[in-house]
């Protein structure tokens, strides 16, 4: 036996014994991979509302109530090919990440897994594009989570964790001492992201309409998700109160208009705003709230 023939059979004797053997299932264990919530809390949630700060030991499903994931095998060309699919299911059980496996079965390779979670509506995911609408019809969309990882699946490598991460921002508004008969408050936002595909490249332009009631004379909030702004410190809000039809609707002194605000909205952060009416002036002081402080704005621009 020559030395190159005796090397080759070294090496693929020791093959036999390290390598997994697919008629044997526990030497061959099924590629499984655990999704779990990254995003639990927004990022400034502490500074901003740090009431709507959540328990992080929370059932998965309360942070992600259904989900949808693919995993397609990664081709030497660069292309995908679907393997498995699973679309708009709800999460059950009270665990505090979702485990999923694969087919036993499944050649050894590249693959990528991408899931998105939280979607209600099914028109938000484009699988054919491989894209999330984030405001579908002008509408703030859902809280959607999203994740998408290229993994090896072979003998040595069959299990992996998947971090979802929020896609959006949210913008909190509070009003104040509104006069008596204002119950509605129209807001639209503009400049801010339509789409985002699995690896958070986000793209094209669109603006978000929201209408929401509200108690006159008490302290009123009122969230809105967003996608991140367009570009950075050019979303406007532009917010207007309203009367109920049979108190003085329709006249001019029906409608209260605040100047507009910009602002910047990102994504996993909290943005808040604060209306303040004042029936000396007839008018609002409208103040955004920077790190602990609330800061007035004035002409679309902080003190």
């Amino acid at each position: 036996m020559t030395r190159l023939k005796f090397i080759m059979y070294g090496m693929a004797l020791a093959m036999s014994f390290t390598s997994c053997v697919r008629e044997n299932l526990d030497q061959c264990p099924p590629l499984r991979i655990n999704i779990e919530v990254k995003d639990k809390n927004y990022f400034n949630v502490d500074q901003t509302a740090p009431e709507e700060k959540r328990d992080e030991n929370q059932a998965f499903r309360l942070f992600v109530p259904s989900l949808s994931y693919r995993l397609s095998r990664l081709n030497d060309d660069g292309t995908q090919q679907v393997i498995v699919e699973e679309k708009g299911f709800g999460v059950e059980g009270d665990g505090l990440t979702y485990p999923v496996s694969f087919d036993p079965d499944m050649p050894f390779g590249k693959y990528v897994f991408t899931v998105w979670g939280g979607m209600r509506k099914r028109g938000e995911l484009n699988l054919d594009k491989n894209e999330l609408l984030l405001h579908p019809e002008h509408s703030q969309g859902d809280d959607v989570y999203q994740v998408c990882d290229t993994l090896v699946y072979d003998e040595n490598h069959y299990s992996y964790t998947s971090e979802m991460e929020r896609t959006k921002g949210k913008l909190v508004i509070w009003t104040e001492n509104l006069p008596a008969g204002y119950h509605l408050m129209n807001t639209e936002v503009s400049q801010l992201y339509g789409v985002v595909n699995p690896s958070f490249q986000y793209s094209e332009e669109t603006s978000v309409f929201h209408e929401s009631e509200i108690e006159a004379g008490a302290k009123t909030k009122t969230s809105i998700f967003l996608a991140p702004s367009f570009q950075k410190d050019e979303s406007v809000v532009d917010v207007n109160f309203y009367k109920n039809s049979g108190e003085g609707a329709g006249s001019s002194s029906s409608v209260l208009t605040p100047d507009d605000v910009k602002v910047s909205m990102e994504r996993n952060k909290i943005t808040l705003l604060r209306y303040v009416y004042d029936s000396d002036r007839n008018r609002f002081t409208i103040y955004m709230k920077v790190n602990d402080n609330w800061e007035e704005i004035h002409g679309m621009i902080l003190d």
